[in-house]
């Protein structure tokens, strides 16, 4: 089994399309989130800005809304793995 980095519901595709369009910028961005580099909300800008350039800005603004809202909750370890 792959490893997901896209934590994203399975809702429909929603899951399975943001592994295909996105997992490598997922992937950067939990590296990011438990190396601690920088400010949580920098590499949720991060994350959407790459998501944006992919040409898909909607889905930049709203994931960027969800994980400014609450990425920090990973960030500070009240949720986990």
């Amino acid at each position: 089994m792959t490893k997901r980095y896209c934590t994203v519901p399975k809702i429909g595709n929603l899951r399975n399309w943001y592994e295909k369009n996105f997992s490598d910028l997922c992937k950067t961005h939990d590296e990011d989130y438990q190396a601690r580099r920088g400010y949580q909300w920098a590499r949720d800008y991060d994350l959407a800005k790459g998501i944006w350039k992919r040409g898909k800005p909607l889905t930049a603004v709203g994931t960027f809304l969800l994980t400014a809202s609450l990425g920090w909750l990973y960030w500070y370890d009240i949720l986990g793995d």
